[in-house]
């Protein structure tokens, strides 16, 4: 990536942009970080910003001659159920904010976070792929594909890049939604030494598509750095874990680590094909039991 080219990163202080901006830092040097919550120790280059405001946000893309833009900001599924108005202002309002000021101040890329949530979950134990229909099943997955369709019209009217990363269930240490706050649990008790109980809400049986937020973050960078791109859409690289074998790889690691599993029904599918990201970029993915062992060893 050249030295004169400046990035930016919206959601920069949430659990995926935290990483994503730690993993551009080291690249590079200086980024953009928006957000409208501040960044834990006044990080550099952060920019406190609402990209539901579009003027607001136009200014800050303008101010600082921006080429790529990582569009990460997104209210969550629980959230977004619990405040429809909210989320699509942020969602949708926020993501035809971002595109718009791509526009208007000639930024070359957009890098969009999309979910696998706009599949919905109705393709039995079938990989999908980046051909497969789209068919959300909640109001995050529906935003979510409104703006990937979003982005890809602007780039064939307007003539600048747009890329949308479609990933699965992020885990790792540092996520902050309480309603799932398992995805970190099963790596931040992993060195207790006092008996912990982890609660995940999905059946034992239920098998879901998982990714380290680690290596979300080299994937998106992968994406900024990349010159020239074949396609605008990817799945990103993940693995399908059942809770059960997610409890028994914990608990094995740590006996006094108790893993109960729930009773929902996930709404994504249970397998993702990748293959179209990790083979134009030569990407293979970290197993989710190295990441594991690394934390018991941290």
């Amino acid at each position: 990536m050249s030295s004169g080219r400046t990035v930016l990163v919206t959601g920069a202080s949430g659990f995926i942009g935290r990483h994503v901006c730690s993993r551009l830092l080291r690249a590079r040097g200086a980024i953009v970080c928006v957000d409208h919550r501040s960044i834990p120790g006044d990080a550099a280059g952060f920019v406190a910003c609402d990209i539901a405001d579009p003027q607001q946000f136009e200014e800050v893309v303008r101010a600082n001659q921006v080429e790529i833009v990582v569009h990460l900001a997104a209210v969550l599924p629980s959230a977004s159920q619990q405040d429809p108005a909210g989320a699509t202002r942020v969602n949708i309002g926020g993501s035809l904010n971002v595109l718009e000021a791509a526009r208007k101040c000639a930024v070359r890329r957009v890098v969009y976070a999309s979910s696998i949530s706009v599949y919905g979950s109705d393709h039995g134990s079938r990989a999908v792929t980046e051909s497969d229909p789209a068919a959300p099943n909640d109001l995050y997955g529906a935003a979510k594909r409104y703006s990937e369709v979003l982005g890809e019209t602007y780039h064939r009217i307007f003539d600048f890049e747009f890329v949308a990363l479609r990933i699965a269930t992020v885990v790792g240490r540092g996520a902050e939604s309480t309603s799932s706050q398992w995805r970190s649990d099963i790596f931040e008790t992993l060195g207790t030494r006092s008996p912990q109980t982890i609660q995940i809400p999905f059946r034992g049986e239920e098998a879901l598509p998982l990714v380290h937020v680690d290596d979300v973050a080299e994937m998106v960078a992968l994406l900024v750095e990349r010159p020239m791109l074949k396609w605008w859409l990817y799945n990103a690289a993940c693995e399908t874990w059942t809770i059960n074998q997610l409890q028994r790889e914990v608990e094995g690691l740590n006996n006094n680590v108790r893993v109960e599993a729930g009773y929902k029904q996930s709404q994504i599918p249970k397998r993702i094909d990748s293959r179209r990201f990790c083979e134009e970029f030569g990407y293979s993915l970290t197993p989710l039991k190295g990441h594991l062992r690394q934390a018991l060893r941290s």
